[in-house]
């Protein structure tokens, strides 16, 4: 089988999106290498895609030829049938949200994945041209594949709600995260490193996430303030506007020695700070998925999450749930498991059963199951 995907967000993304595509190709060739993988990007330079270019396979990417589609490579994306039909494509996914035109009048099975639909749930997180271009995709890639990836049951739920999605249309398939965090609990010599490395003098919480409203961040010093100064809290994000609240309200609590951000971390040293960790704090409002969940679980670090959305499904058993709007709840939960031990352990352990659903392997031979029955049907 010759499968295409849209590799925008793998050459171009170095977050989330970009994250799950990676690990979704990469998966995908190295379970099923029966099947031949093509890459469908515009033009990129960086180093890190033309690293991951070449590990993949050079001979399977490709970008636009002619002056035009170099030019307006958003309008090459949006018209690859053609393309697709001369590289003999049999299966097309698209990975975030948006598919080409043309497709099934050309013969060519379609997927796409749909993360979530947060635009549409907490529209004012988002710019009105934002959303009219969101929706737009939204719907044609929908309403013309042949089926739809939702990577949550909440996700399926809103395809259903929002958009009028049937059901029977759209198959659940969990994303897992990358091999270094699944390689289990970092060592005592990893760990002392990266705490060397960041000058952690102190036992600390960890946040990782992107700085903005919808993650809860004010919510999370709150409660870390009632707690006490007995520990730090670390949060992980890149830089963006929202970052001034975050240093206002850190200021605001009297946490100038107790709260610190750290931004530009590269994520080989992610496994070793989730595991140094006391507690991952992740009280958002809202997430399509909350990959971070998953990766603080493979490595061993108990989780405090919200109540609702995809968290539930997603940390199972291996958290402990509180209403994110209520600081006192964030600042009970870091209190309990800071002084149960036997509770610390229990999410430990439930947290290692719990990933086990989100493992390379499984996931990826869940994918491949769809891919058949596209084929089939």
């Amino acid at each position: 089988m010759r499968i295409g995907y849209d590799a925008k967000r793998i050459f171009h993304n170095w977050r989330g999106l970009g994250n799950y595509s990676r690990d979704l190709v990469k998966g995908q060739k190295h379970y099923f290498p029966e099947n031949e993988y093509l890459l469908f990007s515009p033009q990129f330079k960086s180093d890190r895609a033309i690293e991951f270019s070449r590990s993949f396979g050079e001979g399977n990417i490709f970008q636009p030829s002619g002056f035009f589609s170099r030019q307006f490579p958003s309008v090459w994306r949006r018209n690859l049938a053609s393309e697709l039909v001369q590289k003999k494509v049999e299966l097309f996914h698209g990975l975030s949200h948006e598919i080409p035109y043309g497709l099934k009048k050309n013969g060519i099975k379609s997927i796409v994945t749909i993360h979530d639909l947060i635009f549409m749930r907490y529209p004012e997180y988002f710019p009105w041209i934002d959303r009219r271009v969101y929706l737009s995709k939204v719907k044609h890639a929908v309403n013309e594949s042949d089926c739809i990836i939702a990577i949550c049951e909440q996700t399926k739920e809103d395809l259903i709600n929002f958009l009028n999605v049937q059901p029977e249309k759209i198959q659940v398939c969990y994303q897992s995260c990358h091999e270094q965090f699944q390689a289990g609990p970092s060592n005592d010599e990893a760990i002392q490193l990266v705490r060397n490395k960041y000058k952690l003098e102190q036992d600390y919480f960890l946040f990782v996430g992107a700085l903005e409203e919808r993650k809860n961040i004010l919510n999370l010093i709150e409660g870390f303030s009632y707690f006490g100064p007995s520990r730090e809290l670390i949060i992980i994000g890149r830089n963006c506007e929202y970052r001034n609240q975050i240093e206002l309200k850190i200021k605001q609590t009297n946490m100038d020695n107790s709260v610190r951000i750290l931004t530009d971390v590269p994520s080989e040293d992610l496994p070793a700070l989730y595991t140094g960790a006391d507690i991952f704090c992740f009280p958002s409002f809202f997430e399509g998925f909350g990959i971070p969940l998953i990766e603080a679980m493979f490595c061993g670090t108990p989780v405090i999450t919200s109540e609702g959305s995809c968290f539930p499904e997603v940390a199972g058993k291996g958290a402990l749930y509180v209403n994110p709007l209520s600081s006192f709840q964030i600042a009970k939960a870091m209190y309990e498991i800071t002084t149960k031990p036997e509770l610390r352990e229990q999410l430990m352990m439930e947290g290692a059963k719990q990933v086990e659903k989100f493992s390379s392997e499984n996931t990826n031979q869940r994918l491949n199951e769809v891919y058949q029955q596209v084929m089939n049907s």
